[in-house]
């Protein structure tokens, strides 16, 4: 669920990849857009899914707003920390400094979501 989209809409070549829409997305070995992987270079929130894509092979991509994601243990105290991609639609709290942080809880929707601001 998307709650707030102001910023960048990009676009971003999945080759082969399947992404759906409000997924994390990466990028792959080979340069393309990827559903979410953890400790990959992070692109965005997906706004489309690419077997819908009638445009080519280029996906639209988020790079700015509040996205709800999931969380094992969502907890009060979460809110103002820092997130990383665990998958294409989970996150967890950062917790060592290699960890790519992709944004900061802002919310908490229940026990298993979240409300994450990308920037």
């Amino acid at each position: 669920m998307f709650y707030r989209q102001n910023g960048e809409v990009i676009s971003a070549k999945f080759g082969a990849n399947e992404i759906k829409i409000g997924q994390i997305v990466t990028v792959d070995e080979a340069g393309n857009a990827k559903a979410g992987e953890a400790g990959k270079d992070f692109l965005g929130i997906a706004l489309e899914n690419t077997a819908d894509v009638i445009r080519g092979n280029e996906v639209r991509i988020c790079t700015e707003g509040v996205f709800e994601l999931s969380k094992d243990s969502a907890v009060a105290t979460d809110l103002g920390k820092g997130v990383k991609i665990v998958s294409a639609n989970k996150v967890a709290i950062t917790s060592a400094p290699a960890d790519v942080k992709i944004g900061q809880i802002v919310g908490i929707v229940n026990e298993s979501k979240v409300l994450v601001k990308i920037k």
